[in-house]
């Protein structure tokens, strides 16, 4: 199912970038480094990373772009913390 795996693939991106900004000590990560790691962990395109990055750093998303670099949005909260509101 198409739309499961890019669902899958989506998810595993945003918790890539959750993990090497931990492993930064908090920093942001370089793009490149986010494009290329989660091409190879997830056997896809170069493009398709960058395209799960870009619709992952809209205001209210997940993470952060920070020039070329990305990190975790600060001011994210999930589903789950809008509805206990």
């Amino acid at each position: 199912d198409p739309v499961a795996f890019r669902e899958l693939a989506e998810q595993v991106t945003v918790e890539l970038v959750r993990y090497l900004v931990a492993e930064a000590g908090g920093d942001p990560v370089e793009l490149s480094k986010v494009v290329q790691e989660g091409s190879f962990k997830i056997g896809v395109s170069t493009e398709t990373i960058k395209r799960y990055v870009f619709t992952h750093t809209a205001s209210e998303a997940e993470l952060k772009m920070v020039g070329k670099r990305v990190t975790v949005n600060p001011n994210y909260k999930s589903e789950e913390e809008g509805n206990d509101e």
